[in-house]
């Protein structure tokens, strides 16, 4: 090969070379990490809250170590890399009226995630308390999606409160697989159920493995009795409630068995002031309509 050869070789190596070196770091682009750093409650769309700027979908590692991030009225994209490290919560995440789509997400060492007002939260998988304890709830008509699996483990706590789900065919959960390796269950607004009804705590598409080794209804832990397998019961202010873990094969519900009546309402003292003078009234006018 001639010199004029290899420098026409050399010249082109030099133009193609950036395009390759581009090329490759848009095909392959390096992960990103950033970690929420306010002590106290703040803005999840604030870049100051955040070490290296609010997450975005090409983040795949993103850390709430302390604090509480909260979003109100925001649809939120973030975490989506396809087998991404995690999103991992020991601080507080709040979602008010929000939807946040993310994947790999894990509560650790007490963290807490709630969503609140209608809220939905899209994953691949969740789990709650993944290790040192961590709650997940849903209040207020909220939703979990996860397309892979929920997992609760001893120490995680699952806050599910029934308001307005009354009637509703869709369940609060829905999941490809449940494993549930024991864990809380507290529930809140029991007494909205009524006679005969049965709600869908969580739908699996597959399989659930395990239950809950502990029932609170508003906080309070109630006792839980295995009727058969993958069936337990439990008694609550005068009512009883049934947890079926294979229901239709694969969904966890909750069943009203039987539910206590209101008691009679006893009138106040002063209704019954209010009701004699009445009486007096009405007497003294029929004397006085005879009288005329």
């Amino acid at each position: 090969m001639n010199t004029k050869s290899k420098n026409n070789y050399g010249s082109l190596l030099l133009r193609v070379l950036p395009i390759l070196v581009l090329a490759l770091s848009v095909s392959t682009p390096a992960g990103a990490y950033t970690a929420w750093t306010n002590s106290g409650r703040g803005d999840w769309s604030d870049p100051g809250n955040w070490s290296n700027g609010v997450p975005g979908p090409a983040e795949d590692n993103v850390n709430l170590t302390m604090g509480t991030a909260v979003m109100t009225n925001q649809i939120v994209t973030t975490l989506v890399v396809k087998d991404s490290v995690c999103l991992g919560v020991s601080g507080g995440l709040e979602l008010h009226n929000s939807t946040l789509t993310a994947y790999g997400l894990h509560t650790f060492n007490g963290g807490s995630i709630t969503l609140y007002a209608g809220s939905v939260l899209d994953t691949d998988i969740l789990q709650v308390s993944e290790y040192g304890g961590g709650t997940f709830s849903l209040l207020e008509s909220s939703t979990l999606h996860a397309s892979d699996y929920f997992q609760q483990n001893q120490e995680g706590i699952l806050t599910l409160d029934l308001t307005g789900w009354r009637g509703s065919t869709a369940a609060l959960i829905t999941a490809d697989s449940t494993l549930l390796n024991g864990g809380t269950l507290n529930l809140l607004s029991l007494e909205n159920l009524q006679q005969d009804d049965r709600l869908v705590l969580i739908d699996s598409n597959t399989f659930n493995v395990g239950h809950w080794q502990t029932l609170k209804v508003g906080g309070v832990e109630q006792t839980l009795s295995e009727i058969a397998d993958g069936m337990w019961r439990f008694a609550y202010d005068g009512g009883l409630y049934e947890l079926d873990y294979n229901y239709g094969g694969n969904d966890i519900t909750l069943s009203a068995l039987i539910v206590p009546r209101s008691a009679p309402s006893v009138p106040e003292p002063a209704t019954y002031a209010a009701l004699a003078g009445l009486a007096m009234l009405a007497w003294a006018i029929i004397r006085r309509s005879r009288g005329a």
